[in-house]
C-alpha cells in the first residue's frame, strides 16, 4: 500500500487539478518513462 503524500493542496478541487495534469503527461508521453514535478501550490 501507498502510504507517502505526493503533495498538499488548499482543495480536492486543486488536488484533481494536478492529477489530470499527471495522467496527460503520461498520455502526451505513450506511458513511457515520465518525470513530473509537483507544484507547491
Amino acid at each position: 500500500d501507498w502510504t507517502k503524500d505526493l503533495g498538499k493542496y488548499e482543495s480536492n478541487a486543486r488536488a484533481l487539478e494536478i492529477l489530470n495534469e499527471i495522467f496527460i503527461k503520461i498520455e502526451e508521453n505513450n506511458g513511457a518513462s515520465v518525470t513530473f514535478a509537483m507544484p507547491e501550490k
